[in-house]
């Protein structure tokens, strides 16, 4: 299960560094090495031995060198576009206007290259820049889809200050 969920995490990493089956299961090994997993109230790890984070980071290096290295940080900072981007395709797969893969392409880029705050996550995105932008990529009913995924950001930033703002019980 580990494997197929990194294969399809890491598909694109694997094609820009064109990497072979050899090196994409050495890969999986030093992640699984590197990852645990809690399971009821204990840890497991999921390769059978824990790596330190400079193990890690050694040992990719290794692998994939130095730019590759730099390519697979690159690629963990993009997970939140990613993981918005499939989810905007997710909400418009049984629509009438579905997203391509080309715009989802597109739209990723668009997002990548827009200024970001300094904020985790979605909340971080450049969505004052994205949005007139993705308005003339996207049909009315994608572009009204991206804007709900928007106000559902915001609206989860809201409700974060307002916990935090809460003064602690003594």
């Amino acid at each position: 299960y580990f494997r197929t969920s990194m294969n399809a995490q890491y598909r694109d990493l694997f094609a820009a560094l064109g990497l072979g089956p050899a090196q994409i299961e050495r890969f999986q090994d030093i992640e699984m090495n590197a990852t645990r997993r809690i399971v009821g109230e204990y840890f497991m790890d999921v390769g059978g031995q824990q790596s330190s984070a400079q193990e890690h980071r050694e040992q990719l290096r290794d692998l994939l060198g130095e730019a590759g290295l730099q390519q697979y940080r690159d690629y963990g900072k993009s997970a939140p576009v990613r993981a918005l981007v499939t989810q905007l395709a997710s909400a418009l797969y049984f629509t009438e206007t579905p997203l391509t893969a080309a715009q989802a392409d597109q739209l990723k880029q668009m997002i990548l290259a827009a200024p970001r705050e300094d904020l985790p996550g979605l909340d971080g995105l450049g969505w004052e820049e994205v949005l007139p932008k993705a308005q003339s990529l996207l049909s009315a009913g994608q572009y009204a889809a991206l804007q709900d995924m928007h106000q559902q950001v915001l609206h989860s930033r809201a409700q974060t200050a307002a916990v935090r703002a809460i003064p602690p019980i003594n």
